[in-house]
């Protein structure tokens, strides 16, 4: 006998939760919206049975993803299952470019639109000027139903709820679950990455690396190229050239990688699929909140057995009140707009200047007679969202940014790695280092801390001075190190590169003034 006080199954799947007989409730113009986290089935709903049903009643679907190599795995799955019969993928980004340029489009084709990864509207709105026109685009194509999925994409509804007030989305969410999270740790340091790294590949562990900085990425992967793969992104023109294309493309085919670590920028922070079981340990160097929980969501869960380990590069309070003043001054143009300012109140008080954040512009009024200032929506949201995340960060306390992730993840503790070792430990463990530029010596000279009059001194001279008072302070038994400067080269893309005046940590007795 069934037990009729039994509690329902909580849905697991988005086609647990949108069976076919709702998608026949859909109506022209809907907007519909999909919420749930990375490995919960939202592609696979397009592909099944939205596809069985588009296709059934002669309907066409429009797929729009904004990461080139999402849509080439993506157009590799639907050309293997036969299904481009009822489904195309095109970017974003070309979206926006028709439409800046008056290019045609025949958009009443497809009875369904969807837009995939949709937090990329205001998320990549800090660096691309047009997403709200994709947006509004879609919004407005009263024809199809609109269908917009992703995992961290509650303030685009926000926005869209607010910008579109006769809109009233169908929403369906999964409750969100990171119970997969084995460990979460924070770390502070530069350098630790690179530790990571190492650590990485002695213990043979299989990783991924996520750097926001593709300079970063591939100086890395430079040192240690032997155990790694590295991507960025198709439009960087300076790293681009050293991504093993073939190695990619099998990636993104077989979903899963070969090499022992994965080193890549934001570029695989949505859409990609990694199935793998070997793989447990991701490590985020990237600030942006939204960009760091789609790169954990690149590994797909398997079952309850399966889980991962993730590290996240923090952002201190220092930083989080420099990234705050950040953004206040790059909506400080678009705030006096917002006040109720005309153009040429505008122009009056911001004389010969433009806006570097690229928040306001100018556009043409309706009857052509002139042009007037006018803000990006999007881009003015996302820094303002930006903002009240920061703010809320900040009121958590010490350690603001690693309670409000965990509080996102739901983890119930983290980790902290102490990274405030003394200048000895630093100097053993980088001894024999080149340092062959400038920006190679800051976390010495932070660490060294040799001020005269207040201010941080950097001359090399005053760096070795301070060496040997401390040395002669204890006998030489510690500190027993100076940093010499000496004429070096090494080759990059191919070219030698001459470096005049590189730094060596070395070990040196200051009590005898001869190196041991």
């Amino acid at each position: 006998m069934s037990n009729i006080n039994q509690t329902p199954k909580e849905p697991k799947y988005i086609t647990d939760l949108i069976s076919p007989k709702i998608i026949e409730t859909w109506h022209d113009g809907d907007v519909i919206i999909i919420s749930a986290n990375c490995g919960r089935g939202k592609s696979y709903f397009i592909k099944n049975p939205l596809y069985d049903f588009a296709k059934a009643s002669g309907k066409k679907i429009l797929m729009l993803l904004h990461r080139i190599n999402t849509i080439d795995q993506f157009q590799a799955e639907i050309e293997r299952n036969h299904k481009t019969d009822e489904i195309e993928i095109r970017s974003y980004q070309k979206t926006q470019i028709e439409i800046q340029y008056n290019i045609p489009f025949d958009w009443v084709k497809y009875q369904f639109i969807i837009s995939d990864e949709f937090h990329y509207f205001l998320d990549d709105s800090s660096f691309n000027t047009t997403t709200d026109l994709s947006l509004d685009k879609i919004i407005n194509q009263k024809h199809a139903v609109k269908i917009f999925m992703s995992a961290t994409g509650e303030d685009v509804v926000d926005y869209i709820t607010d910008s579109y007030p006769n809109i009233k989305p169908i929403t369906y969410t999964l409750t969100y679950d990171y119970s997969f999270i084995r460990s979460l740790t924070f770390y502070n340091k530069e350098e630790t990455t690179e530790e990571f790294l190492k650590k990485a590949i002695k213990n043979n562990k299989k990783s991924i690396f996520f750097i926001q900085s593709a300079r970063k990425a591939y100086s890395l992967y430079q040192k240690y190229k032997k155990d790694c793969l590295f991507c960025c992104s198709s439009s960087n023109s300076i790293y681009y050239k050293y991504v093993n294309k073939e190695k990619i493309n099998s990636m993104l085919k077989n979903e899963k990688f070969d090499e022992l670590i994965l080193i890549t920028t934001s570029c695989l922070d949505a859409g990609v699929n990694i199935i793998d079981r070997n793989l447990h340990d991701i490590v985020i160097d990237i600030k942006d909140v939204h960009s760091l929980l789609q790169c954990i969501g690149r590994k797909r869960i398997q079952d309850e057995t399966d889980g991962l380990n993730i590290c996240i590069k923090s952002l201190n309070n220092m930083v989080l009140g420099g990234l705050e003043q950040s953004n206040k001054h790059q909506i400080e143009m678009a705030d006096y707009l917002k006040a109720g300012h005309t153009t040429n109140e505008y122009i009056d008080k911001f004389k010969r200047q433009y806006d570097k954040s690229y928040i306001v512009f100018d556009a043409v009024d309706e009857n052509n007679q002139g042009v007037y200032k006018k803000i990006n929506p999007l881009m003015y949201r996302k820094k303002t969202n930006d903002l009240a995340r920061i703010k809320k960060m900040k009121e958590l306390g010490e350690f603001g940014y690693c309670k409000y992730i965990q509080n996102l993840l739901g983890v119930k503790r983290y980790n902290l790695i102490n990274e405030n070792y003394s200048l000895e430990d630093y100097l053993h463990i980088h001894q024999g280092q080149i340092m062959y530029q400038r920006t190679d010596r800051k976390d010495l000279i932070d660490i060294m801390n040799v001020r005269r009059d207040g201010k941080l001194r950097k001359r090399l001279d005053l760096l070795n001075a301070a060496l040997k008072e401390e040395s002669l302070k204890f006998q030489g038994e510690v500190l027993n190190f100076r940093i010499r400067e000496f004429s070096t080269s090494k080759v990059i893309d191919g070219k030698q590169k001459r470096y005049p005046n590189a730094w060596i940590i070395e070990a040196f007795d200051w009590t005898v003034l001869t190196p041991k």
